[in-house]
């Protein structure tokens, strides 16, 4: 199946044959470094593609190892890097690539970007407001110091040719040159200088051999420059003080000015005023290096003069693609053309329109009728959905009417193909003749280019296994493979919208029961699980000729949740840790990190001297276990950077007495009685009146909500340019509540993971101090550790008595505050007259809570509503691993009215001031009056659904 898709972006990928370049020309480039920008994959798809297709470009053409520097952003860098790995399997040489976050850069060369952008982009919205479109101006900072020479190249262009020749024109580069760029071919900058050439007589803007003026800095004229392709030498950069100059503030205005310069193209209107102030500082590449098809300003009032602009008449190595604008509106005359070779005797040599783009689907099985086939497709506005964004599959049922018709789904494929038509004539049948020649008697064949397809939905894996709603006729009788059965499809699924008659009808009543899971088989296929797995162990031991092919075939690939039925992936987390399970028989300390941790730090770029890995590596040389919060907020290292630090400092204790703490390599806390300080002390809040309100949980239900479904879905349509990948829950800041329990410090979570060395409780202080001297007969304990019995127990009871004082200190505080503010409020006062006990009320996850003031009510309180302290999972006492998903909590919440509870939060306040305090604050009032009648109408709404769901 093909359909038109003109919003997607071209992609030709050619294997030609690289030039034959001389290791002459070679010597003057040691290392041929690839400057590159890849940002905001998550909200163009596009960007994906161009990226995939110049990287394969590239390494198709190129003669000579390259060197990738890629800026990025982080959804961005994930898309690279797996895309890196996977083309690097190919190759005969190792692939080498770096990433730089976009963030770190903007950082770097913001003074840069403040003096530029008022100048070179027209409104804060324009395209070219971006600062990444200033990057190439200070790509001197954060390029390595020890690189010379590079190119920068921009994602939407084509090599027909060796990427030696473009770093061969280093050799011509005149010795004050620091750029090398080829001319624009538009008329662009004759349209941007119109006042500057009205009142000079100037070649500024004009095209090349317009006119001849001597006394000119460019006698033949100068069309600007286009930044698609930049060369840059590094070294005479750092060392010019003429472009230190030209990049200031005041020099920057004063060109502006001079020359009524009103640019929107970021740095391409930098260096093209550069160009015509300081041309010694630019190396002119001739156009065949940065061959543009941009025919926008042709049919924007310069048709009479754009060919004159327009034309090449160099050798085509760089071909730069068209511009957006004519992406959306193509027309014959922008129309790009390719030279087909001939593949067949009856073709001439002939140009073939590749404008046209389009969608295969292929589909699996035979189609009969186009509209049938469009729905089990979903129709064409699901197939627009699936195209639109990048992470979606495309659903296909059998039976589309039915609603537990489980979907296979279509992935996409990015290899760009051509769809050609191909005509064979065959000759009719004649006579046989003797003069009549074999080839007379061959059938001719005719072809014709109908489009491009850059992507490709490919069914190749299997559905769910089908429940279909089926019964047996006669239920007396036992069920057997010839049992005739009956369909109840329309007996449990009504045509229409039921009403009260339907529910007390009969037919209601004797409805069959029929729930299937959503979901039977996660996967739909064995590669990525343990059957692979069990296959590859299998193959090694009988035929290891095999393993090794299935390893080499797979090995470096992506590794994409492609078997997990759903229509929206996510790929697999490659976890780099050491896990150790200290319960676990004959456990073996690793003395060194893995392999993949390693790389995966240097891919980080975080080694150096004083950066954050000296600053982790210094702190386990304090103390040899810590708590990865403790460690966050001690060496103010970003979440991001110590993920990769800690599995090559530290393994992970996922049980026993230090579990979900990071421990140093080679250290063996079972061995050194000392360690005993170091143990994990886990600490859980007791549920009872005001301290769920002061101690909140650390994951709430909206948080694992999409932030497009959070909400009424009737207040606004969602759109699919609207829709990230991020999650929208800001976390909480790491301080010392984190790791830390002190008297007056309120935990920051009702469940936490503490060291006994960061309880500065006094009590527990002392407990430490008077534990038994460390001897030789001192035994290790799997549970306790090298902790006595009750140890940890009465460590809670007092951890508990002095969180519980807090929170009551901090109730009267409130309750306080709250007396001074009502003194002050005098129409509050008189309006009510008569008040009365106002209970209060807290949203517990799932369950609505109405405290009093009776301390006794403590003991109804559900004391495991807890949560973790830490991304890694916990464990209870007895070693089983705990998690802080409540699900009969979440169940529960499905039978609240959340419209009426956030109405009850906004009126007392849940907002602002905590509830607690206000039930404190009117504990001694008595009338009815006092109580707001909506307030009442609201709880009774709320309580009533939620006894009535409970029925």
């Amino acid at each position: 199946m093909i359909l038109d898709l003109r919003s997607v972006t071209r992609c030709v990928v050619q294997h030609l044959k690289p030039s034959n370049v001389s290791k002459e020309e070679r010597s003057l480039i040691r290392t041929y470094n690839v400057w590159l920008i890849l940002t905001k994959v998550d909200i163009n798809a596009s960007l994906k593609l161009k990226f995939s297709s110049l990287i394969s470009n590239l390494l198709n053409v190129s003669s000579v190892p390259l060197s990738f520097h890629v800026i990025v952003d982080d959804a961005s860098e994930n898309v690279a890097q797996n895309y890196f790995i996977n083309v690097s399997t190919n190759l005969k040489y190792e692939l080498k690539y770096k990433f730089y976050n976009i963030k770190e850069v903007s950082r770097s060369m913001q003074d840069i970007v403040t003096i530029l952008m008022p100048h070179f982009s027209l409104q804060p919205g324009n395209y070219y407001s971006d600062a990444l479109f200033y990057v190439s101006l200070g790509l001197y900072r954060i390029a390595p110091n020890d690189q010379e020479f590079a190119v920068m190249l921009d994602c939407d262009l084509f090599l027909k040719d060796d990427i030696v020749l473009l770093f061969n024109e280093f050799q011509s580069f005149k010795p004050t040159a620091l750029f090398g760029l080829a001319p624009e071919l538009t008329p662009v900058y004759r349209h941007v200088l119109n006042k500057y050439r009205s009142k000079h007589n100037t070649t500024l803007g004009s095209y090349y051999d317009f006119n001849y003026l001597p006394n000119q800095l460019h006698p033949r004229g100068f069309q600007g420059y286009n930044s698609g392709v930049i060369l840059f030498n590094f070294k005479k950069i750092r060392k010019s003080k003429i472009y230190f100059k030209v990049l200031s503030k005041k020099y920057v205005k004063h060109l502006v000015q001079k020359y009524m310069f009103r640019g929107h193209l970021g740095d391409q209107d930098f260096y093209t005023l550069l160009g015509c102030e300081h041309p010694e500082l630019i190396q002119t590449l001739n156009c065949g290096f940065n061959r543009q098809l941009c025919t926008w300003w042709k049919h924007h009032g310069y048709i009479d003069v754009f060919d004159d602009y327009f034309k090449c008449k160099h050798k085509t190595v760089i071909v730069h693609d068209m511009s957006d604008e004519e992406r959306k509106t193509p027309t014959k005359s922008n129309t790009k053309y390719i030279i087909l070779n001939k593949s067949t005797i009856q073709n001439q040599r002939s140009h073939a329109d590749i404008s046209r783009k389009l969608l295969c689907i292929e589909y699996p099985g035979i189609v009969d009728n186009i509209d049938t086939m469009m729905e089990t497709l979903g129709g064409i506005h699901n197939i627009e959905t699936a195209v639109g964004n990048y992470n979606r599959r495309l659903e296909l049922k059998f039976r589309p009417d039915d609603i537990f018709c489980k979907p296979t789904w279509g992935d996409k494929d990015y290899s760009c193909r051509i769809l050609v038509k191909i005509n064979m004539r065959t000759p009719r049948k004649q006579k046989a003749s003797v003069s009549k020649s074999d080839e007379q008697d061959q059938p001719t064949f005719k072809y014709e280019l109908i489009g491009l397809i850059p992507m490709t939905f490919k069914f190749t894996r299997l559905c769910d296994f089908q429940y279909l709603p089926l019964l047996p006729i006669d239920d007396s009788e036992p069920e057997n493979p010839n049992t005739a059965c009956r369909n109840i499809y329309e007996d449990i699924i009504p045509e229409t919208l039921p009403d009260m008659k339907w529910f007390e009808s009969m037919k209601s009543k004797t409805m069959p029961f029929f729930f299937p899971p959503p979901v039977f088989a996660k996967f739909n296929s064995s590669k990525d699980n343990r059957l692979y797995y069990e296959r590859y162990k299998y193959y090694e031991k009988v035929l290891p000729e095999v393993a090794k092919r299935l390893k080499k075939e797979t090995f470096g690939k992506k590794q994409v949740t492609k078997n997990i039925i759903s229509s929206r992936p996510r790929s697999f987390r490659t976890v780099n840790s050491i896990f150790i399970n200290f319960n676990a028989k004959d456990v073996t300390i690793p003395q060194c990190p893995t392999e993949a941790a390693v790389n995966a730090i240097k891919r980080k770029g975080v080694l150096t001297e004083s950066g954050p890995m000296a600053k982790i590596k210094k702190l386990f040389e304090e103390r040899p276990i810590w708590a990865k919060s403790a460690l966050l907020h001690k060496s103010g290292v970003r979440t991001d950077h110590i993920k990769v630090i800690l599995p090559v400092v530290a393994y992970y204790c996922s049980t026993g007495p230090w579990r979900i703490m990071w421990c140093k390599l080679g250290y063996d806390p079972t061995k050194d009685p000392n360690s005993r300080i170091y143990q994990t002390f886990d600490f859980r809040v007791r549920a009872s009146g005001g301290l769920k309100v002061k101690v909140q949980a650390k994951r709430s239900y909206s948080s694992n909500v999409l932030h497009y479904k959070a909400g009424p879905t009737t207040n606004q349509k969602f759109s699919l340019n609207h829709c990230s990948v991020t999650n929208p829950v800001t976390k909480q800041r790491i301080d010392e509540r984190f790791y830390i329990l002190r008297p007056g410090m309120l935990p920051a979570a009702r469940q936490m993971f503490y060291q006994y060395c960061d309880l500065e409780l006094p009590e527990i202080q002392d407990m430490i101090a008077r534990l038994p001297k460390i001897t030789k007969h001192l035994k290790y304990h799997p549970k306790n550790g090298w902790l006595p019995n009750g140890f940890h127990e009465q460590c809670r009871e007092i951890s508990n008595k002095y969180v519980a004082e807090s929170v009551k200190s901090l109730l009267m505080e409130d309750k306080q505050r709250y007396k001074e503010k009502t003194k002050e409020d005098g129409e509050a006062s008189s309006k009510y007259s008569n008040p009365i006990p106002k209970p209060d009320v807290t949203i517990l996850g799932a369950t609505i809570v109405i405290d009093s003031d009776n301390e006794d009510d403590d003991a109804t309180k559900n004391p495991d509503e807890d949560v973790h302290s830490d991304d890694e999972p916990g464990e209870d006492d007895h070693g089983n691993v705990s998690t802080d998903t409540d699900e009969e909590g979440r169940d529960e919440l499905d039978d609240i009215d959340l419209e009426a509870v956030e109405e009850i939060n906004k009126i007392i306040g849940n907002t602002g001031e905590s509830e607690a305090s206000t039930r404190n604050d009117i504990e001694n009032r008595d009338s009815d009056d006092e109580f707001d009648p909506d307030l009442i109408n609201l709880y009774k709404k709320l309580i009533l659904s939620n006894s009535e769901s409970n029925l």
